[in-house]
């Protein structure tokens, strides 16, 4: 793969492309670390992402979200995709189309407010469309699968409709198989707005409770055979350990939080402490369901 070039830059400029340079990682990553994106790329309509695809076949590039599971390498990208802009839904009796940018939060809320039922669980959830077809993101018992009817996806300059079965989509992973998600239809269902509303609320209320305010990538680590990768880091007693300004959080020990100016390394040598101790007093391996960006 090559890198992003003046011809690149140029043909993206041509295009009406929104581009900025030199970018501080750290306004990103919601972790709130990482080096400088030499070039971040901003689509905002659906057309100009594949516009930004198109021209940067074979060029080595990273695609993003909200970056909310992505911690960006301390030594920075040559270059990043952001969709967290190609925003655009419709609703259509029980059946609501979104652009792959828009958040999943903002979803969640609107549909409730009509009375439509299914999203819920994302409520709170600080992902894109995107990024949460491509992690099949899951919460309070449901995941992605569960609502979602097709996916319009991007890929060799052809675009497919594809079902969640096409996309083989099981815990934590949709096979895209290297396309790009343009945007996803959700199957909802129809309920009273006072029970969406109170359920919105319930599923807010708890994340309160139970997760930490502070800047993070959300949970670390996946689940193993069911059970939360909590349970081992609590009784390994490893809530609290930190590591620069990286710490186990202890509201939630499943949540690595920057407690102020950590860097990306905190961060992964941390999650090795974390994971290696838990190996080695349970024989427990931990996968981790946060992105490592770096070239």
């Amino acid at each position: 793969m090559e890198k992003i070039s003046v011809k690149h830059i140029e043909l993206l400029k041509v295009r009406e492309i929104a581009l900025e340079f030199e970018v501080d990682g750290s306004r990103i990553s919601t972790f709130g670390s990482g080096g400088i994106v030499k070039t971040l790329v901003i689509p905002k309509t659906i057309d100009e992402l594949k516009q930004v695809i198109d021209t940067l076949m074979g060029v080595e590039y990273h695609l993003l979200g909200f970056s909310s599971n992505s911690l960006i390498s301390d030594e920075g990208v040559d270059c990043i995709v952001t969709t967290r802009q190609v925003k655009g839904f419709t609703i259509n009796g029980e059946y609501l189309t979104a652009a792959v940018g828009e958040s999943m939060h903002h979803l969640a809320t609107l549909t409730a407010k009509k009375g439509l039922t299914g999203l819920e669980f994302l409520v709170g959830v600080p992902a894109t469309v995107g990024g949460a077809v491509a992690m099949n993101a899951g919460a309070f018992g449901q995941e992605m699968k569960d609502c979602l009817s097709s996916v319009r996806v991007y890929r060799n300059g052809l675009e497919q409709t594809l079902t969640p079965m096409d996309l083989k989509m099981a815990y934590r992973t949709t096979m895209l198989n290297g396309g790009v998600v343009l945007e996803a239809v959700f199957k909802l269902k129809k309920s009273t707005v006072a029970g969406c509303l109170e359920k919105i609320q319930s599923n807010l209320e708890y994340r309160r409770r139970t997760q930490p305010i502070e800047k993070s990538l959300g949970s670390v680590f996946k689940r193993v055979s069911g059970k939360s990768a909590a349970v081992y880091i609590q009784q390994a007693n490893l809530k609290g350990s930190q590591i620069g300004g990286a710490e186990v959080s202890e509201k939630h020990c499943n949540f690595i939080i920057n407690k102020g100016n950590a860097s990306s390394t905190d961060y992964l040598q941390l999650l090795e402490k974390v994971r290696s101790t838990v190996y080695e007093k349970y024989n427990v391996r931990l996968e981790t369901e946060i992105k490592y960006i770096k070239d």
